[in-house]
């Protein structure tokens, strides 16, 4: 009786037959399953020696006798097969004459395979309930990315790519159709699962969030949408999408149902507002909002107000290394806000760069704050590994703005 396996690549590398399974995730060699995994993708096909030296191994383990090497290699591979059978190793990888391939008289699943197939007859078919059906059968296939063990591996990188891609592609798909029936619940089920994994994907975050609007869950989708962005700037110092900004302003709104009076307005604006004496930290876009309205009051009234771009470096100019620069960030924050008049403005428009904004403040005052600021931070830190490097600007009107970009 031919051997049936089923082969996974898609986030653990695993093969089982009757109940038996032999996985990546053991303490076996990373060669070797590097070396089955090269074989099992490249199944099609004869692959050489050469080929497995130049893609599998890496170039600072390069050895006098690789043949020797290899032949090693491929006894202890084979004899991880046999656990799953008795000489299935031998039966099913192939040598010969510099070459190695799999015996195409072996049965098998893979995955990919299985995952490929679903979409492409999920895409074929008119009818939605069948096309969601090949939909869910190939995102249930999808474990992780593929080979995600081997994740920096050069051979491995574009193929992950390509099947995350597809992944992502066939998700969007799902949740157009669901938005179409106005299956919202079904669109809060499947990002719910997804998007624990998928933690960057901002399409996929604007249709949870639009779904949870849809059914006046608006606590669970600002909350939602503040998880995201302490991701993004965490992780790649930038905000969420406009699109995901403007859900986030009416899950706001909506959190806010019952008819307020006017009387009630000065309490409600200053609940929040526990820090009194301090200057004013902000989100960036925010304080984007903060500027324009200032900008927009400069003609009219006629003040001066100034901005400062400070940022943030080693010693040399160089990069912080990201544990300093987290450090360095917390300790500035707190002395800005602390030494700052408490009507001015502090925001960080990148994961090393603060923005400060002064009102009422002419050139001159404002270099001596700056000056303070900076005197202060290296009294209070003084082996601290940081530099400072500061620019100067008066806030244009918005009219002198556009006159001088048209």
């Amino acid at each position: 009786m031919p051997h049936t396996l089923q082969i996974n690549l898609l986030g653990s590398f695993t093969i089982e037959k009757n109940g038996n399974c032999i996985s990546d995730r053991n303490n076996r060699s990373r060669k070797m399953w590097a070396l089955l995994a090269y074989l099992i993708y490249h199944h099609e096909r004869q692959v050489s020696q050469n080929e497995i030296f130049s893609t599998v191994w890496n170039d600072d383990e390069k050895t006098d006798n690789p043949a020797n090497v290899l032949k090693v290699m491929l006894h202890r591979t084979r004899a991880l097969l046999n656990d799953l059978d008795t000489d299935l190793g031998k039966q099913w990888i192939v040598s010969g004459k510099g070459e190695y391939y799999l015996n195409s008289e072996i049965a098998y699943k893979l995955d990919i395979i299985e995952f490929e197939k679903e979409i492409e007859l999920g895409r074929k078919q008119t009818d939605t309930t069948k096309r969601l059906t090949h939909f869910q059968n190939a995102i249930a296939l999808y474990k992780g990315d593929f080979l995600e063990k081997f994740v920096g591996d050069a051979w491995v990188i574009p193929i992950a790519s390509y099947y995350h891609g597809l992944y992502v592609e066939v998700l969007e798909e799902m949740l157009q159709l669901y938005e179409a029936a106005e299956q919202y619940s079904e669109i809060i089920n499947l990002c719910q699962h997804v998007c624990s994994t998928e933690k960057y994907e901002e399409s996929l975050y604007i249709y949870y969030m639009k779904a949870l609007l849809e059914v006046e869950q608006y606590l669970p989708a600002a909350e939602l949408y503040r998880n995201l962005r302490e991701k993004l700037y965490t992780e790649f110092g930038v905000q969420p999408c406009e699109e995901l900004q403007a859900l986030f302003r009416q899950a706001r709104q909506g959190l806010h149902t019952d008819l307020i009076d006017i009387s009630d307005i000065p309490r409600l604006m200053h609940a929040d507002n526990d820090d009194r004496t301090m200057a004013l930290y902000c989100e960036f876009d925010i304080f984007k909002q903060i500027y324009h309205f200032s900008s927009r009051g400069i003609e009219r009234n006629g003040t001066v107000i100034h901005l400062i771009l400070i940022n943030i470096t080693d010693i040399n100019g160089e990069p912080l290394s990201k544990r300093s620069l987290a450090v360095g960030v917390k300790n500035l924050r707190n002395l800005f806000c602390d030494k700052l008049r408490r009507g001015d403005i502090v925001s960080m428009c990148s994961p090393s760069q603060f923005l400060i904004l002064l009102p009422n403040a002419n050139f001159e005052n404002t270099q001596k704050v700056m000056q303070r600021l900076i005197d202060g931070f290296y009294q209070q830190y003084p082996h601290t590994p940081i530099k400072l490097n500061h620019f100067i600007q008066p806030v244009l009107p918005d009219s002198q703005f556009n006159k001088d970009i048209k």
